[in-house]
């Protein structure tokens, strides 16, 4: 089954998937989808979720069983077409272009009344490489996300999280317009600022500290807009550890934390001050999360002594 993480970390080329048109529960599903193909600091090809996990996932809802159908076929047609595009210079310093879809199966079964339920998703083995934790690839809170309701305010809160260490983000108007797909009557700027920015700054702001968007003129007569600026309290995500914000905290999973921290501490002299952030994260969920490990392994111990005993 899948075990969801609600730390997701994608390349800036998949943060680039236009999602403004997609229905609020679809573009939920797809995130949640992505944050299931973690598993012990790895990526996995195929993801499983029942009934269940599904609806605790994503908030799915059954109100509507005859059009259950309907919304995957729905869904499949938006996720199906994802095309991940990359471009550059390769190490032999000659020109590439690099393109591949995200995933290659999308499998369902249910019971006629819906009490049982399977999903199971696969990831093309050419994509696992955008969801695997590089640095200056952004981070995205998925149990923030799902609670954005405006799906502009949803595209402009990844885009913050892209650059979410430095705290500022400046996009041109031609930009912002292609990217989240806005109608031509957005040009105009008292559009832009309540249909696009004013529900940002309303659910965004408990995420992101001092959030405020300036508008950026051109210097002659005309005064244009010519791009808009976001800024906020820089925000260290902190160490990217699968599975960070699960109830239960797993032996592998605490080890893996405890290396991480011991190597920034040998070179404790020489740590950027990104990483001195990252061990000060590590420090803080170490210290939250070594007495739950300490009383599982008591409770073990206990249950172990007591099923010795003849009494």
């Amino acid at each position: 089954m899948a075990n969801a993480t609600n730390l997701i970390a994608i390349s800036n080329n998949l943060n680039s998937v236009r999602t403004t048109q997609w229905r609020k529960g679809e573009d939920t599903i797809f995130f949640g989808l992505l944050s299931c193909f973690y598993k012990g600091g790895d990526i996995i090809s195929e993801i499983t979720l029942n009934k269940q996990e599904l609806i605790e996932l994503v908030d799915y809802s059954l109100r509507s069983n005859k059009g259950f159908a309907e919304d995957l076929d729905q869904f499949w047609e938006r996720i199906k077409v994802i095309d991940v595009k990359d471009g550059g210079k390769n190490a032999q310093g000659k020109n590439f272009y690099k393109s591949r879809v995200l995933f290659t199966g999308f499998d369902a079964e249910w019971a006629e009344d819906f009490s049982e339920m399977m999903l199971t998703v696969s990831l093309n083995a050419e994509a696992r490489s955008l969801l695997m934790e590089k640095n200056k690839w952004m981070k995205l809170d998925f149990n923030e996300y799902r609670q954005i309701n405006s799906m502009k305010a949803r595209a402009l809160y990844r885009l913050c999280c892209q650059w979410a260490n430095i705290g500022r983000v400046r996009v041109t108007v031609e930009e912002l317009m292609a990217w989240m797909e806005l109608p031509q009557s957005c040009l105009l700027q008292q559009n832009m600022r309540s249909r696009v920015f004013k529900p940002f700054l309303k659910e965004c702001a408990p995420f992101f500290e001092n959030l405020n968007v300036t508008s950026l003129k051109t210097k002659d007569k005309t005064s244009k807009v010519y791009a808009y600026e976001i800024t906020f309290t820089p925000r260290f995500v902190g160490a990217f550890i699968a599975g960070k914000y699960a109830k239960d905290v797993s032996e592998e999973q605490f080890k893996k934390a405890l290396e991480r921290q011991n190597e920034l501490y040998e070179r404790y002299e020489s740590l950027t001050p990104k990483e001195r952030q990252e061990l000060v994260a590590l420090g803080d969920w170490i210290f939250k999360n070594e007495n739950q490990l300490e009383n599982s392994e008591t409770q073990e111990n206990l249950e172990a002594v007591g099923s010795d005993n003849p009494f």
